[in-house]
This record gives structure tokens, C-alpha cells and sequence, in this order.
């Protein structure tokens, strides 16, 4: 029982994570869905690699890995990323034209000391497409480990769908939709004689709001579903419902050159339920506690820079900005580092 308990307590906080790492999405709210004129939607959609020529580096002193991103071109778009703690860091390759992108991954790494060989290998693609109200983005990758031994060996499956459309419903004028499917035996590190499986569906409704000339504001109600089998041993199987969930953000100028932001998250967990053969069940409904996150944007032509900072900068902005004070962030939905993004359009 005290097992589940633990484990019912570790799912508010492991599966509470925002989506996208980069820094401007970080302090809108964390859902690259809800910006669509944001490039970090080519993460997950590969056709908006037509619509952009960039050379990005994000996640400069932070705690998310750095990673790198390249595209240019005219009709036809190509581009190279990479990523410090990616599984396929051999290639990350892009291509585009027209309403439709993809993307291809490669990882191949073998270490040999005499008898003692091990490897890995792993492959990803993605495609996507588009018309004048819809984007769609299908992702799926391996991955797999050898020690060179009889032992059971690790292997790892992923797939993504992500779907977004205009859409008038009540207050809120498009729609964003993700489905997510993960199963592995174990980690690299200890491969199990049993597969686990995890279920991931989201499905939101979000509006775009000009306040101003100067200020955008975008607000975001949502629900999703979260399956787990044999999550924590054999036959441990857990389900979660969330709703309501907003998401709300807010973008305005400070000078023509600069731009404050904040995003916040407020999730209800309507039921949370773990099970395991020969123990009761353990379930929970309650609140989550409200996520904050805040940063700073600045224009210098063609680079574009992006902050991730303390929510103190804007309270108390002269000890910070003359460094008697830290900018790192007190409280955040992704992490206590400043982080940044530096990006160059062309």
C-alpha cells in the first residue's frame, strides 16, 4: 500500500511536465500548440520548416539540454539540428516544401574493450502536412541496446500525433490535439523480462487575444488521459484524468526592442488511480498547485534573444539587473536554471 501511495504522489510530479524546452514557449504557458507562429512548432509539425530560415541555439545554461537547430533555403528547405542527450545524435536531418516537411534521426554508437562489445541503435521520422486550417505532425522512433551478452536486452518504442485546426467552440477559436505511445522493457541500464506501456492523450481548445497593439495573450482549457501498465513492476497499472486544465500566457512590449512575459498553469486531477495485484487501490482528486513561469524577450535585428528568468526581476528589477541579485527563477513548471535562446532570421 505505502508503495502505491508513493507511486500515486510521483505521477502529479513526472507526468506534470509542460511540453517544449524553448525558452519563450517555457514562459507562455509551455505548449508550443497554443503559439503556432512560434518555431519551436517545427518540433512538432516538420512542415512549418517552410515558413522559417533560421540558426538557433537554446537552452544555454539551463538545465534542458542544449541543442542546436539549422534551416535555410528557398521552394525547398533543408535543415541539421542536435541535441546533447539525444538518442539519435548521429543525424537529425529536415526537409521540406511546399505543405509538407519530415524529418529523419540516426543514432549508431559501438564501444569494444577485448572480449566486452557493446552498441546502440536507434531510428525516428517524422512527416508532416498542412492546408489553410490544419496541421498535422506523426512522429515514431526505436531504440535498443546490445552488452554483447544472453541477458534480455533493452529496446524502446515511441510514437507522437499531433493535430491542430481552427475551430469555433464557445469562447475559444482553434483546437489542438496530441496522442502519445511509449513501451520499453525496463532502461538501458536494466532490461526487464516484462514490457511496459504508457498512454498519453490531450485534447484542448485555445484562443489568441490582442489586448492591445502591444500585448497578446493566449488562453488555453484542456483535458487529457494517462494509461500506465506494469509501470513499477509487473502488473503495477496506473490511469489518470485531468480536467480542467488551463494554460494562459501573456506577451507585451516593454520598449520597441523588448518584450516581458508570463505564462501559468493550473491543472485539476479528477482521478488518479493505482493498482496492484494482492493490494487495494489507491486513488486520489484534488488541485495542483499553480505553475508560474516568467521571462524577457529582446530584438537586436535579425537576433532575437529569449530569457527565462526570476519572477523577482519585475518586482525588484534594479538589484537584479545590477547583479546584486540572482536571476534564477524561484519557483517554475521546467526547471530553477536562466536559460536562453538565441536565434538569427533570415
Amino acid at each position: 500500500m505505502n508503495k502505491l501511495i508513493k507511486l500515486v504522489a510521483s505521477m502529479l510530479i513526472l507526468f506534470s511536465v509542460l511540453l517544449g524546452s524553448d525558452q519563450r514557449i517555457k514562459t507562455l504557458g509551455g505548449n508550443a500548440m497554443y503559439w503556432p507562429g512560434d518555431d519551436s512548432n517545427i518540433e512538432l509539425f516538420p512542415q512549418l520548416i517552410n515558413d522559417y530560415n533560421i540558426a538557433q541555439i537554446s537552452g544555454i545554461n539551463s538545465s534542458d539540454s542544449l541543442h542546436g537547430k539549422l534551416i535555410w533555403g528557398d521552394k525547398t528547405k533543408y535543415g541539421f539540428s542536435w541535441k546533447e542527450d539525444d538518442k539519435h545524435n548521429l543525424l537529425n536531418f529536415y526537409m521540406g516544401t511546399g505543405s509538407m516537411g519530415l524529418r529523419l534521426g540516426l543514432l549508431s554508437e559501438e564501444r569494444e574493450a577485448g572480449d566486452d562489445k557493446e552498441s546502440e541503435l536507434g531510428l525516428s521520422g517524422s512527416i508532416g502536412a498542412q492546408n489553410d486550417n490544419l496541421d498535422i505532425g506523426l512522429h515514431a522512433s526505436t531504440y535498443s541496446t546490445n552488452d554483447g551478452t544472453s541477458n534480455d536486452q533493452y529496446q524502446e518504442f515511441n510514437s507522437d500525433l499531433y493535430f491542430r485546426m481552427g475551430m469555433d467552440a464557445w469562447v475559444f477559436n482553434n483546437m489542438a490535439a496530441s496522442m502519445h505511445y511509449k513501451s520499453n522493457n525496463g532502461d538501458p541500464d536494466n532490461a526487464l523480462d516484462y514490457q511496459r506501456t504508457w498512454l498519453e492523450m490531450n485534447l484542448g481548445f485555445f484562443n489568441t487575444i490582442q489586448i492591445s497593439d502591444n500585448a497578446t495573450a493566449m488562453l488555453a482549457l484542456s483535458t487529457s488521459y494517462l494509461s500506465l501498465n506494469n509501470y513499477e513492476g509487473s502488473d503495477v497499472n496506473v490511469e489518470r484524468i485531468q480536467l480542467p486544465n488551463f494554460t494562459f500566457g501573456v506577451e507585451g512590449k516593454i520598449t520597441d526592442w523588448a518584450k516581458a512575459r508570463i505564462g501559468l498553469n493550473k491543472n485539476y486531477t479528477l482521478t488518479l488511480k493505482a493498482n496492484e495485484p494482492g493490494e487495494s487501490t489507491v486513488g486520489l482528486r484534488q488541485g495542483e498547485d499553480l505553475a508560474k513561469a516568467f521571462g524577457l524577450g529582446f530584438n537586436y535585428g535579425a537576433f532575437n534573444l529569449d530569457l527565462y528568468v526570476t519572477e523577482a526581476l519585475f518586482t525588484n528589477p534594479v538589484q537584479h539587473i545590477i547583479g546584486f541579485e540572482n536571476l534564477e527563477p524561484d519557483s517554475a513548471p521546467n526547471g530553477g536554471a536562466v536559460s536562453a535562446t538565441v536565434t538569427y532570421s533570415w
